[in-house]
């Protein structure tokens, strides 16, 4: 019975060994000679309660035999070794891959962010592209037009002031035209009426400032005279020729020419379809004359328009009677009014 009782104790000894070593093996800090101790105080305590025999039996169980009462453990195999490996594998794969698309969303974000950024950038620039090209545009547009208004300026510089005529530098013209006349002298506009006259010029110089033509004129007026017959008129027949002194206002195309003339000239008077003539009237007259007036030119491409007034001065003049003088009231001075149309050379 003691034997029982005391290798119960033994158990109990030997367990509560195994849980205080279990217990105190994460104290990294309990040394062994600790242990020694805490035993062999276990086994006193036991051998003061128990009988001797019983003592006996607890004190031949050596330090030895309890140190190597230890807790089972489990035994570990290759499988579990291997189903551990793979669940870390596994699990460390999913970290991995959840981690990875993380950054693969935080680097998608950065990218929009960064292309977003760029498309701004490159708008700006565009938009500044297009604005600095129209400067540029702009600027090269305003100095072309100042080296184009600067060549015009020296090229006004270089060309002469009237421009040439259409084939000669000078502006060679003909023209053929008509208009009224009359004499200015009280005796001689009494014995006639207002008339008509035709001419035909030929002239040199309307592209410089002094110019020449010479012309046929001609005229034809009534004649009233006591000893006349009704029927008869007086018809002058003459060649002149005049200095101009005009002043060309010329483009390429277009001439307006204010001038001044005089000159000298010869005309012949006679009468016709007179049938009788016992009047103080002269069947004919040769004279002098001093044409003098002034005229406007209009020309375009050459085309040419020109109206003038003129005044003649008759000097030896017989034919109303005797005339002393150029101004006596029998003198031939006379007026006209006119136009020509013509053609610019």
């Amino acid at each position: 019975m003691y034997s029982i009782r005391t290798l119960g104790l033994a158990t109990a000894v030997v367990g509560f060994f195994g849980v205080a070593t279990a217990a105190r093996a994460d104290d990294a800090t309990t040394t062994k000679a600790d242990n020694d101790q805490c035993i062999d105080q276990c086994i006193d305590n036991c051998a003061e309660k128990c009988p001797a025999s019983a003592s006996g039996v607890i004190k031949k169980t050596t330090k030895s035999t309890m140190r190597v009462v230890k807790p089972a453990q489990p035994k570990t195999t290759q499988a579990d070794l291997d189903a551990i490996r793979a669940e870390e594998r596994a699990r460390a794969a999913e970290e991995f891959r959840s981690a990875n698309e993380n950054m693969m969303e935080e680097h998608r974000g950065e990218l929009d962010k960064a292309r977003a950024e760029e498309r701004d950038l490159a708008a700006k620039k565009t938009e500044a592209d297009i604005a600095q090209a129209r400067a540029d545009e702009d600027r090269k547009y305003r100095s072309e037009i100042m080296k184009r208004d600067q060549q015009l300026a020296m090229a006004r510089e270089k060309e002469p002031i009237i421009k040439s005529a259409l084939l000669t530098p000078v502006g060679i013209y003909g023209y053929v035209g008509g208009g009224v006349t009359n004499f200015t002298e009280p005796e001689a506009v009494g014995a006639t009426t207002t008339g008509g006259y035709w001419d035909a010029r030929l002239g040199v110089g309307t592209r410089s400032i002094l110019g020449g033509e010479v012309a046929y004129v001609g005229g034809a007026r009534d004649v009233d005279a006591l000893g006349l017959n009704n029927s008869a008129f007086l018809v002058n027949n003459g060649l002149e020729g005049v200095a101009r002194l005009n002043v060309p206002i010329t483009t390429n195309k277009v001439l307006v020419e204010p001038y001044t003339f005089g000159g000298v000239g010869w005309q012949h008077y006679n009468l016709a379809s007179e049938t009788t003539n016992t009047s103080d009237v002269q069947d004919s007259d040769d004279i002098m004359t001093v044409p003098l007036g002034l005229g406007l030119a209009f020309g375009f491409s050459g085309f040419t328009l020109d109206a003038r007034a003129t005044y003649r001065h008759a000097v030896f003049s017989d034919l109303l009677g005797n005339s002393t003088s150029s101004f006596d009231s029998e003198s031939l001075n006379s007026w006209g009014a006119g136009a020509a149309l013509g053609f610019e050379f």
